[in-house]
């Protein structure tokens, strides 16, 4: 069904039009009809109209100037124009315009305006048809070109081998001697590339840059064959880095991907493209940091490759693990530092190093704590400590940032926890809750220790254990009430967290030599 809608500021007219026909019964669905052009194009601009038959003159806005605007806004619609008999000059306008018929209003028959509308959805069909063979036509095209482009950079075709018919076809120029290939790859790729969304969007942003061409060359992967003008080597890496800029841009804005975009060194002959894109993908199994700009450049990393110092960082993990034995937090501290700027200053780093690093220092990390009697998945959350091992990270920054988070954590959770420190805490907090009933396994969650070796190490610091201490602030306090205060032992011995008075007397007597009677009264005290 072709939709309809009926413009005529004569209400007998209109009404006269409208109900001439069955408009379903011709293939026509009869949308609505209105008194002026105004009117009419917000019809046009909330729906999807067809066809619109409309008189030529109308106040506020004519048929002319209603044809004037579709055309203006880029609708396609058909157009019948309504006529009197002196409204000549206004039809020549409106066919001008592009119009497909016109008919004087005193011959609007039944059998007229049915001819009309069968002419109409010929006219319509065949325009529908001709833009979806032009859409089918142009989507073969694109497919045939991305195909022609991937078998370029496979080493399959060669442009030399190709006749210029082909390559005129596929609207594929390449004018210049300085061949480059730029390759990333996307996450969720089969998602965002399903309607070859992602492909048409960068092409789209790399128009004003001539001469370069985008196409998926696997299943996780975007490929951009670069033809540079440029003569100097500057000239051609500045215009690697507009487009790297443009390309993280975008991808960053509409598609939310943080990308690493690896680049070829730039060839001469166009034979060498497959080589262009075999050193793009020897750059990502090297899995190598990129610049700060998001780039690595498969020259770079032949250049650096020989020049990483892979004893520096056995040096630093060892130093780490030295500390942390020792419990030395102020070096500890100053060898982390060292390694996070040993790191910044390191121009080339492959992925599997920061693997080794990452896995190395949490390994020790991990092993120190089980030594000292720490709760590992206290430091750690859910599964963060596999998922760092195994993922690494993106960009050179981004483990920087995870090394100068972890150092503090480090540093507060664990270095801050030395034995002193921590023997303080328990007694600090004996001391405000003796009162309570106290169970040493709770202690675990509180100080983030097992008991067992907060009990070891309570012992080895202060020569008793943390029960005996317990008892001891007890009994203390009981001697201070006992000597200033007339209360009776019972109230003394529910104040110090015993429920049991002769209990209570039996553990004083144990401790001092004298029951609670006996200190009170050799203190010189009523009973």
């Amino acid at each position: 069904m072709l939709n309809v809608i009926v413009v005529d500021d004569e209400i007998l007219s209109r009404l006269g039009i409208v109900n001439l026909i069955d408009w379903s019964q011709h293939g026509f669905n009869l949308i609505d009809h209105v008194a002026n052009g105004r009117e009419a194009i917000n019809l046009i601009r909330n729906g999807d109209i067809d066809l619109i038959i409309t008189d030529i003159k109308m106040p506020v806005m004519s048929g002319i100037q209603l044809i004037q605007q579709v055309i203006k806004e880029g609708f396609d619609c058909e157009f019948i124009v309504l006529s009197a008999f002196d409204d000549y000059a206004y039809v020549r306008e409106a066919l001008k315009l592009g119009a497909m018929d016109y008919v004087l209003k005193l011959d609007m028959e039944k059998e007229k305006l049915v001819a009309l509308l069968h002419k109409a959805k010929e006219v319509i069909g065949r325009k529908k048809r001709n833009e979806n063979s032009r859409v089918y036509e142009k989507g073969v095209l694109i497919n045939a070109k991305k195909e022609f482009l991937k078998q370029l950079l496979y080493g399959r075709r060669h442009v030399k081998e190709t006749c210029s018919k082909e390559l005129n076809q596929y609207r594929l120029i390449l004018p210049y001697e300085n061949y480059s290939v730029m390759m990333f790859k996307v996450d969720n790729m089969e998602g965002l590339l399903g309607d070859d969304r992602m492909r048409q969007v960068i092409e789209s942003a790399l128009k004003d840059s001539k001469y370069t061409y985008v196409t998926d060359t696997a299943y996780d992967e975007l490929s951009i064959l670069c033809n540079f003008k440029g003569k100097s080597t500057a000239e051609l890496i500045q215009a690697i880095q507009r487009l790297s800029q443009r390309i993280h841009y975008i991808m960053k804005q509409y598609f939310n991907q943080d990308i690493q975009i690896f680049v070829s060194q730039f060839h001469k002959k166009t034979d060498d493209i497959s080589l262009a894109y075999l050193e793009v993908c020897q750059a990502y199994s090297l899995k190598s940091y990129a610049n700060e700009d998001g780039v690595v450049y498969y020259e770079q990393i032949l250049m650096n490759r020989n020049y990483v110092d892979y004893q520096s960082f056995q040096s630093y993990i060892r130093q780490i693990e030295s500390t942390l034995q020792a419990l030395n937090r102020e070096r500890f501290e100053e060898v982390f530092n060292d390694l996070i700027m040993f790191i910044s200053k390191t121009k080339y780093m492959e992925l599997s190093q920061v693997r080794h690093v990452t896995s190395s220092i949490i390994y020790i990390f991990n092993k120190y704590m089980s030594h000292y009697g720490f709760i590992k998945d206290e430091f750690w959350n859910g599964e963060e400590e596999q998922r760092l091992i195994n993922e690494g990270f993106k960009r050179k920054k981004h483990f920087i940032a995870f090394l100068v988070k972890l150092k503090d954590k480090l540093a507060e959770t664990f270095l801050d926890m030395d034995d002193n420190h921590l023997v303080r805490s328990v007694k600090k907090y004996l001391m405000a809750h003796y009162k309570e009933t106290i169970v040493i396994k709770d202690f675990q969650e509180r100080f983030g220790v097992t008991s067992a070796y907060l009990s070891m190490l309570f012992k080895k610091e202060t020569g008793e254990t943390i029960k005996e201490y317990l008892i001891g602030l007890k009994i203390n306090r009981a001697k201070v009430l006992l000597k200033e205060t007339n209360l009776h032992i019972v109230e003394i011995a529910d104040h110090i967290g015993y429920d049991n008075e002769h209990y209570f007397s039996r553990l004083f007597k144990q401790k001092t030599g004298v029951t609670p009677s006996q200190y009170r009264n050799d203190s010189g005290m009523l009973p």
